[in-house]
């Protein structure tokens, strides 16, 4: 079974293809404390969908559309027709798009090939789902040492507006959360080359700005910014000026809390 922190992490992924911040997981396991995961768990759902990023990200899709879109964030693909269908008549029948999306989280967290539940599974079924299982865990253990590592400097800006995309996206701590997981995949010599650039920058006071800027979280990419910084060459721009707008994040801790 997931941990609260497992899920919470990947509730950020999941609605917003970013890691959390320090202070947002430590709220949120807080709360767990307090309300229980499951309840908390939907807390958290629900307030991210009263985010702008949200709406900006979401608005305007039909159930299948947002179904089809939480399956790439979670799972890093196209998702299957009886999946999709499955979602989606839940999101027709009136569930809410938060309470999908946090059961969608932890039921691919969650998946036993072994459970009586899933008997049905062809093994090419099974195959997918432990591969989309392992893309969700691997980008979750990313950010979840990359908070470890690096504490309180994952935080946002307390000049950062957390409910203005534009504010977010000045943001170093914001986009280095976004790009600290965008190349992470299933294949676990992703997650080890990402954490070996976190274990080169532990220490550096530079760490979360060189992670905001670089274009892809692997050793040669981050020297090319050291070595240019050191050179007085460095490039001053962020991945912000240049990234796709798609992949935004959002911490809310203004409105509901720490995220």
């Amino acid at each position: 079974m997931a941990t609260t922190r497992e899920k919470v992490a990947g509730l950020y992924i999941a609605f917003f293809n970013r890691a959390p911040d320090k202070a947002g997981l430590d709220y949120w396991e807080s709360r767990a404390e307090e309300l229980g995961d499951d309840r908390a768990i939907k807390e958290l759902s629900s307030g991210f969908v009263s985010q702008p990023e949200f709406y900006n990200l979401y608005d305007g899709l039909s159930n299948r559309e947002f179904v089809e879109a939480i399956y790439g964030n979670i799972l890093g693909g196209v998702g299957d027709g009886f999946g999709v269908d499955y979602w989606v008549s839940l999101l027709d029948d009136g569930v809410s798009r938060s309470d999908m999306v946090a059961d969608f989280v932890s039921l691919a967290l969650d998946f036993d090939p072994e459970s009586s539940q899933y008997s049905s599974l062809s093994q090419d079924e099974i195959d997918l789902a432990l591969d989309r299982q392992a893309y969700l865990e691997n980008k979750i253990d990313v950010s979840l040492y990359y908070i470890d590592t690096f504490g309180d400097e994952t935080n946002l800006d307390p000049d950062t507006d957390p409910n203005s995309p534009a504010s977010l996206r000045r943001d170093p701590a914001y986009n280095a959360s976004i790009n600290i997981i965008a190349d992470v995949t299933s294949d676990d010599s992703s997650v080890d080359e990402v954490v070996d650039v976190i274990d080169m920058l532990k220490g550096r006071d530079d760490a979360i700005d060189i992670f905001s800027e670089v274009d892809k979280v692997d050793r040669d990419s981050v020297m090319e910014i050291i070595d240019g910084d050191e050179e007085g060459e460095g490039d001053n721009t962020t991945r912000d000026d240049h990234q796709d707008g798609s992949k935004i994040g959002s911490s809310f801790r203004n409105s509901i809390g720490y995220l």
